[in-house]
C-alpha cells in the first residue's frame, strides 16, 4: 500500500527541529511520499503571521532539499480561512482513496485530539504520527490507553530545543540563527529581511 505522511505547522519559519522529525519520520515508516502543508490560520495561533505565505512556502520547498521524497502543498493556504485538519485530510482522502495516510503532531496534540473539529473522523482518514517534542516519558502509555490507540505511533527521535518564536526573538534582537535553520534558509530570511 502507498504511504503519504503529512506534516502540517505554521512553519514561520520552518527550521533544524521539523526537518530532524521529518527525516527520522521518512527513515522510520518509509513513505512515497511527505509532504509539508503550511497553514493559513492555525486553530491554536490565531491570525497573526509573521512572514508572509510566500515566504513560508519558499521556506519549506528549501526545506525539501533536506528530506528524501518530500514537497510542499499550499493546500491550506488556497483554502484560506482557519486551516483545520480534519477538512484537509477529506481532501487528501478524496485524491488517494486507497493510499495509507499518516498525519504528523506533537505529543502536546496528544490529549486534546478530541477537541479537534470533526473529532474522531479524522481515523477515518488517517493514522498519526506522534512526535516528542517535550521530555514525556509516558508518550507510549498515554498512547496505550487511547481509544484509537491502533492508529497512533510515537516517533522514536531525540528531542530538539528549537522554536519559531525563539528564532524570530533571536533575529530581531541581532543574534545568529544558523544553530537553529540550515544556511540556505538563514540566507533566505536575510535577503528579504524577514521578522526584523
Amino acid at each position: 500500500m502507498i504511504t503519504i505522511c503529512f506534516y502540517g505547522g505554521a512553519f514561520d519559519p520552518v527550521h533544524n527541529g521539523h526537518i530532524h522529525f521529518a527525516k527520522h519520520i521518512v527513515d522510520t515508516f518509509n513513505p512515497d511520499a511527505f509532504i509539508f502543508i503550511p497553514t493559513y490560520f492555525s486553530p491554536y495561533k490565531g491570525t497573526q503571521k509573521y512572514a508572509d505565505d510566500s515566504h513560508r512556502l519558499q521556506m519549506l520547498e528549501i526545506a525539501t532539499r533536506f528530506v528524501p521524497n518530500s514537497s510542499v502543498s499550499r493546500c491550506e493556504i488556497d483554502r484560506k480561512g482557519i486551516s483545520y485538519t480534519i477538512d484537509t485530510l477529506k481532501a487528501f482522502r478524496a485524491l488517494y482513496p486507497l493510499h495509507r495516510l499518516m498525519w504528523v503532531i506533537g505529543d502536546d496534540h496528544l490529549q486534546s485530539l478530541e477537541k479537534w473539529k470533526g473529532y474522531p473522523e479524522h481515523f477515518d482518514h488517517c493514522d498519526f504520527i506522534v512526535l516528542p517534542r517535550h521530555d514525556r516519558s509516558d508518550l507510549k502509555d498515554r498512547i496505550a490507553l487511547h481509544p484509537f490507540r491502533q492508529k497512533i505511533h510515537a516517533l522514536s527521535a531525540n528531542i530538539i530545543p528549537i522554536s519559531s518564536s525563539q528564532i524570530r526573538t533571536d533575529i530581531a534582537e541581532g543574534k545568529s540563527i544558523l544553530s537553529y535553520v540550515p544556511k540556505e534558509i538563514n540566507d533566505y530570511i536575510h535577503a528579504n529581511k524577514l521578522y526584523r
